[in-house]
């Protein structure tokens, strides 16, 4: 579900700037003052996975689920649709990624997310947190595309022209595996707007009505799989800055500008075994579902980093059809020969001419899956759940901390 709320909200107050448990300060300049409403209503305000105070400023202003920046002196403001987040915090254009860390403020009307440099000023007396609290935040990677047009038009200096709600927006996709450790790739309908036919992690935008990250990524699945996630099992692996159209379509448009700008967050869970059995999608957004061993999934993953596509020779897709487990072992680099097929769940128009959508077992060419979308066949997986999926399939097999 991409939709979200985009009501704004304004309050002022006179007195002095609050403290909230748990927290961290935010700036007393910033240009876009965030406001949470409720804060006359409601002395605390959390900011999870934080030891030390939070100072709220005297009018702070917000549009739902954001994000905000935490520098490495302790500042906090709220990152700019205009802006990349990932170079705010690394100060560094030639980086694809680095490491942060994460925590969120939770109030009665909405959930914000914050992203901290890890690298902080023991000189600075500007410093909320101190270092040894900083250390303890969840720390996890933090990617963004190396064709990213937020980042050139940023760097090219082009004047924006903001979109409605003009604030970084929040997401969660969750890396999903079932008893067997497949993991589940679902492929976004042909008729959605956005990268059709690509194949992705399920997931969506932060409501407002979401009382957690966790239980935004519990919503998201649920809703278009059917699938339950077992809470326990949940934990923060990445995140990933999400800006689209590409930069030349931004460009050519009368003034520049982009159309989204989002941080996403990406969970690792296990399916509840009860429910893999009744997969059942959501139509109007994904057509197709496979669990993907994953040894194959590496074999389809093609390199995220490079600034232009490359997939493998897409052979079985003209019809070459061997065991699924005849897949190649180049990881998805030019010249690999991926064959086979899996199998999965399809979404079809129902024979007798109706609307409805009829669900059933297929199987689905390798193929289709290799490279980073769009390959040359105009699927391959997303190069967001690229970036996720290489560094979760080649990580040490330790838990991470939850968020």
């Amino acid at each position: 579900m991409y939709a979200f709320q985009q009501q704004a909200f304004r309050h002022q107050t006179t007195h002095t700037p609050r403290t909230a448990t748990n927290g961290i300060r935010f700036s007393q300049n910033c240009p876009l003052q965030p406001h949470y409403p409720h804060m006359q209503r409601q002395p605390h305000m959390q900011a999870l996975g934080r030891s030390t105070p939070l100072q709220i400023a005297d009018e702070i202003e917000t549009t739902g689920c954001q994000v905000f920046t935490e520098d490495k002196c302790g500042k906090v403001e709220p990152a700019a649709f205009e802006k990349s987040v990932f170079m705010s915090i690394t100060e560094d254009g030639s980086k694809l990624v680095d490491t942060v860390g994460i925590s969120y403020i939770k109030t009665s009307e909405t959930l914000s997310l914050i992203i901290s440099d890890s690298r902080r000023d023991p000189n600075s007396s500007d410093l909320a947190n101190n270092e040894e609290s900083a250390r303890k935040l969840p720390q996890v990677l933090f990617g963004r595309s190396p064709i990213d047009p937020i980042v050139k038009m940023q760097q090219m200096g082009v004047p924006w022209s903001h979109p409605s709600c003009p604030f970084v927006k929040l997401a969660v996709v969750v890396l999903v595996e079932n008893d067997a450790g497949h993991i589940l790739l679902t492929r976004r309908a042909r008729r959605m707007r956005s990268f059709p036919g690509a194949w992705v992690l399920p997931g969506g935008h932060v409501d407002d009505a979401d009382t957690s990250l966790e239980a935004a990524a519990c919503r998201e699945v649920e809703e278009e799989t059917g699938l339950i996630l077992l809470k326990e099992t949940l934990e923060l692996v990445g995140c990933w800055e999400s800006s689209f159209p590409a930069a030349e379509v931004c460009l050519a448009l009368a003034p520049p500008r982009a159309a989204h700008h989002a941080i996403m967050l990406c969970y690792h869970a296990t399916a509840a075994p009860a429910s893999v059995s009744n997969l059942h999608l959501q139509a109007d957004e994904v057509d197709f579902a496979v669990w993907v061993p994953p040894a194959v999934l590496c074999d389809c993953l093609g390199d995220w980093e490079q600034d232009h596509v490359t997939e493998p020779q897409l052979e079985s897709v003209m019809g070459g059809g061997a065991d699924c487990t005849e897949h190649g072992t180049g990881g998805g680099g030019e010249g690999d020969i991926l064959r086979g097929d899996i199998g999965g769940i399809n979404v079809r128009k129902a024979s007798d001419g109706s609307s409805a959508d009829v669900m059933e077992p297929d199987r689905v060419d390798i193929g289709l899956l290799s490279g980073v979308y769009p390959n040359s066949v105009g699927e391959g997986i997303g190069r967001a759940h690229s970036f996720i999926l290489s560094h979760f399939l080649t990580r040490p097999q330790t838990k991470k901390p939850k968020l």
